[in-house]
């Protein structure tokens, strides 16, 4: 069913109509000079008058008049960690990897910082099996396609129990409701309180380093219960 395909999304749509399914909610998309999508303000017009977002019209013209569609998320995915690489850590990492664990077990939002080749990727991989042997959804959030094109394989084949989607701007795909989610940060502007689990990769690079739409984005794809790295 689409509403199922839509879990945790957000959509503009120009009216309000008996359409709308259980599960889902609206809110206009301007609020108070605000858009609601991207948090920024409004000051641009439509000939007509009406204001309109410039910061995210690349997803849509946001204006004064128009809603945002938000499909509820799922409540429930497969509870098994789906691990299947056999690799190990090595002690460094693996105190790292603990260190997530806690964390995602406090609920609370952390960040690791390391240096190009250590192994930030491996060390999520009990992290994410824990969360999904909870039965929680998950989004793995870059700046950069080339490094969620990079991703996707790799987390294919540890985690090749667990379905897996793709989304950047580059590429088409029909939307589905994966546990595990590899996009761009722009994409997290698609999704509303959706995830349990968002791992952001490469915070300090262009274009997610000083946008605050995009960080904007980033707390909004989360549920409330949920947390960061």
């Amino acid at each position: 069913m689409k509403e199922e395909k839509q879990s945790g999304r957000q959509w503009l749509v120009d009216n309000l109509d008996n359409s709308i399914k259980e599960g889902q909610t609206a809110i206009p998309a301007v609020q108070k000079g605000i858009c609601q999508r991207c948090g920024s303000p409004c000051w641009a017009h439509l000939p007509s008058g009406a204001l309109y977002c410039r910061e995210c019209v690349g997803l849509g013209r946001l204006d004064e008049g128009k809603w945002l569609l938000r499909q509820a998320a799922a409540s429930s995915y497969p509870a098994k960690s789906g691990l299947t690489w056999p690799g190990k850590l090595q002690p460094r990492q693996e105190a790292v990897s603990r260190f997530l664990l806690e964390k995602f077990a406090q609920k609370k939002d952390c960040l690791v910082q390391a240096v190009t080749g250590a192994g930030k990727t491996e060390m999520i991989f009990p992290l994410l099996a824990q969360a999904f042997a909870s039965g929680c959804r998950v989004a793995i959030a870059t700046p950069r396609i080339d490094v969620v094109n990079e991703l996707y394989p790799r987390l294919k084949a540890a985690f090749a129990e667990i379905e897996i989607g793709k989304y950047h701007g580059r590429e088409e795909k029909a939307v589905a409701n994966e546990q595990l989610v590899i996009c761009t940060t722009h994409q997290l502007l698609k999704y509303y309180r959706a995830f349990d689990l968002l791992i952001i990769d490469e915070i300090d690079s262009f274009p997610y380093a000083g946008s605050p739409q995009l960080h904007f984005a980033a707390a909004n794809a989360v549920k409330k219960s949920g947390s960061r790295v």
